[in-house]
Parts: C-alpha cells; sequence; structure tokens
C-alpha cells in the first residue's frame, strides 16, 4: 500500500506592489494540531483584547496589547516548528536587483511566478512522493490564479482542475490551491505576520541596529525616537533572531540586514530570492511587450 501523509499551510503576501521590498510567506501545520493551533491562536488575541481577528496584522502591530498577543503567539509556535509540527517559508524580493528593475515590470503577473517559486520550492524540499498540500490563500485582487495556472503548465506541470481550486502535480507530489480568508481560516495570519516581518526587516535595519547598540547613537548626537511600530517591531526581530541561533537554524539578521536563512534544514526559511542567470526577468505588462522585447 502506498504511504500518503496530508499537508495543510495558509499563505498570504505582504505589499506586492509598493516598496523596494516584496515578500509572500508560506506557514504548513500537522494537520493533527490544525484546530488546536487556531483555538489557541484566538484565544491569545482575546487575552489581550485583540477583539477583531481580522484586523491582526503586521502592519498593525503598533500598541502594546497586539505587541504581547505576537509575542506569546510566536512563543507558542516555536516549539511546533522545533518539533516539526509546523514549516514556514518566506519568499522575499528586491524590485532594485536585476531581474526586477527593468521597464514595464507587471507586478501582478510577477507575484503569481513568486508563488510559484515558494510553492515549489516547499514541495520540492518538504514532501515525500505521494504526499498532499492542500495550500488555503487569502483572497487576493493581486494574485491572478488563471496566470498561475498557465506558469506551472508552461512548466510542464500536471494541472487537474482550475481556477477557483486547482491541483498541480510535481512529479508524483500533489498541491491543492484554494483561495480561502482569514475569516474561514483565522491562520492566515500568521503568513501575514511572516511576510511582514521578513520584509519589513530589511527596510528597518539601519535603525534596528542603532536600537540594538544605543551606546553607539551618542557618537552621533541624540538617539533618533523610534515610531510606535519601531517601538514594537525591534524586540519581535530580535525575539526571532535569538530563538534561530539558540536552536543552531542558521538564521542571519546582523550580518544580511534582514532575515535570511542559511540552512535549508531549518523549519523556519527566510529565503531571499537572488536572479539564476542573466536571463531571469520579471514579465512586462503585456501591452509594454513589443517595445521593449
Amino acid at each position: 500500500m502506498i504511504e500518503i501523509t496530508d499537508y495543510f499551510a495558509f499563505t498570504d503576501e505582504s505589499n506586492h506592489s509598493d516598496g523596494d521590498y516584496r515578500s509572500i510567506a508560506l506557514v504548513e501545520v500537522h494537520e493533527d494540531i490544525i484546530w488546536s493551533l487556531q483555538s489557541k491562536f484566538t484565544s491569545i488575541l482575546k487575552e489581550h483584547n485583540v477583539k477583531k481577528i481580522k484586523s491582526f496584522k503586521w502592519m498593525k502591530i503598533q500598541n502594546k496589547d497586539k505587541f504581547n498577543a505576537l509575542k506569546d503567539i510566536l512563543e507558542c509556535i516555536f516549539p511546533l516548528l522545533e518539533d516539526g509540527q509546523m514549516n514556514i517559508e518566506v519568499i522575499i524580493w528586491n524590485i532594485y536587483d536585476s531581474k526586477h528593475n527593468i521597464p514595464g515590470r507587471d507586478d501582478t503577473k510577477n507575484l503569481s511566478y513568486m508563488y510559484d517559486k515558494l510553492i515549489k520550492d516547499f514541495a520540492e524540499r518538504n514532501l515525500d512522493d505521494n504526499d498532499q498540500l492542500y495550500i488555503f490563500s487569502d483572497q487576493i485582487d493581486s494574485i491572478n490564479w488563471e496566470e498561475l495556472e498557465e506558469i506551472i503548465f508552461n512548466q510542464n506541470i500536471q494541472i487537474e482542475t482550475y481556477i477557483e481550486s486547482f491541483d498541480i502535480i510535481i512529479g508524483s507530489k500533489k498541491v491543492h490551491i484554494q483561495e480561502s480568508s482569514t475569516k474561514d481560516d483565522p491562520l492566515i495570519q500568521i503568513a501575514d505576520i511572516f511576510a511582514g516581518l521578513a520584509k519589513s526587516s530589511f527596510l528597518d535595519y539601519d535603525k534596528y541596529e542603532l536600537w540594538l547598540t544605543p551606546g553607539q547613537q551618542t557618537l552621533f548626537g541624540s538617539p533618533e525616537k523610534l515610531s510606535n511600530r519601531e517601538k514594537y517591531r525591534f524586540p519581535i526581530y530580535k525575539l526571532i533572531y535569538d530563538w534561530g541561533k539558540s536552536n543552531g537554524y542558521g538564521i542571519s539578521l546582523n550580518s544580511t540586514r534582514g532575515f535570511v536563512t542559511h540552512n535549508f534544514k531549518s523549519p523556519l526559511n527566510f529565503w531571499f530570492y537572488r536572479p539564476q542567470h542573466k536571463n531571469d526577468k520579471a514579465p512586462i505588462k503585456e501591452k509594454l511587450k513589443d517595445k521593449y522585447d
């Protein structure tokens, strides 16, 4: 008998069309703990007076209640990552690298390309033959599921169903993708948190470094006042970095000036995407193709 294991994951992206850095996170949770984790997640939010679950996003971590809620959520997640009951993979890219810094770049279609890379990388590294991965992705207008299907199909990867939800076969591994919402699947918000903090760690790093070494700031004058967001973000960066270091997961922050994981076996993988070759270019908008081709 062929052994088949089911895996469940939740995805979200962060500002795919705004800012220097963009990101997508995939949070895979062992099926035995999905409901208990969801219950724990919602109870932590209630405990810290975070009343509207749908508003619990990285961009909104700017008060003590939400900071403490996120800290408790991370401290709940860390043992699950260590025990192999959970995996988190985040892809981050910079629009000023050689792949993306091109005239007429199509950010919407490029988001589909990056979803494709994230999903395939995760499946190839974490799934065995005959395993099945069910992905529930946050509903966003910016992802064109037909384009994602076309991108996958053009790589000679089998697709079984279409549009609203579809299955792809990577070798003998099956990935089922379906749109969802934070109302139906609150754990999507964990993907939002990791996508957001991965991206912002690069944007915030200069100021974060000064926060880490306050004595250095006196050499350059008075310390710069932190914004509310920075006040609550910086301890989260340090918490994740310290946890990764204590477990030998190869999660870098200081040397890379943003989160990057060097150990591909780490259950928390921050993958900073770099162009693979000189022809690795983001797609351009259809109406501009003739102009730039």
